[in-house]
């Protein structure tokens, strides 16, 4: 008799200083799928946590959450660049009932999803030579976003920075 898992339902957010973007996605071993996403302008709630009660409303369990968030995370708490929310792994814990949290820099995100694109997701402004070697990652938008990623010879490891 064939074993069948069922897959998770995952809560991903992109938390800025103009809007938050949730999104859930059914997720397997080998590949997640988007089931549904929203923008809302972050100034107009009180919080995260109002967010996602709203967004996940009439929506089953999930499994495990991961936010990234504009400014610094340290020790798994951040302050949200130009917003008044304190951020911390252990309210959204209490907030979902659920373990499996993460909450890391907005542009580590960007850094980890950069990994699982296709060739195809990008343009090449100028072809530079093929070596591996380490990364770093820009992003202008509220704020000055910046990530590092280092080559450890066999995988690139994203490391938060700030540029400003």
């Amino acid at each position: 008799m064939k074993k069948t898992t069922r897959s998770a339902l995952i809560l991903a957010g992109d938390i800025g200083g103009t809007k938050t973007r949730l999104g859930l996605y059914r997720a397997s071993e080998t590949a997640s799928r988007l089931l549904t996403s929203t923008s809302y302008p972050s100034k107009a709630y009180r919080g995260l946590a109002s967010i996602i009660d709203e967004f996940l409303q009439g929506q089953e369990r999930i499994s495990a959450a991961s936010f990234g968030v504009a400014g610094p995370v340290v020790n798994g708490s951040a302050v949200a660049t130009n917003l008044p929310w304190k951020i911390s792994e252990s309210s959204l814990r209490r907030v979902l009932n659920i373990k499996n949290i993460s909450l890391i820099n907005d542009l580590v995100a960007n850094a980890y999803g950069i990994e699982v694109m296709e060739k195809s997701d990008f343009t090449v402004l100028n072809k530079g030579g093929g070596s591996a070697g380490n990364r770093a990652i820009l992003s202008a938008g509220t704020g000055l976003g910046a990530a590092i990623v280092f080559w450890a010879g066999d995988r690139y490891i994203p490391s938060p920075s700030e540029g400003g």
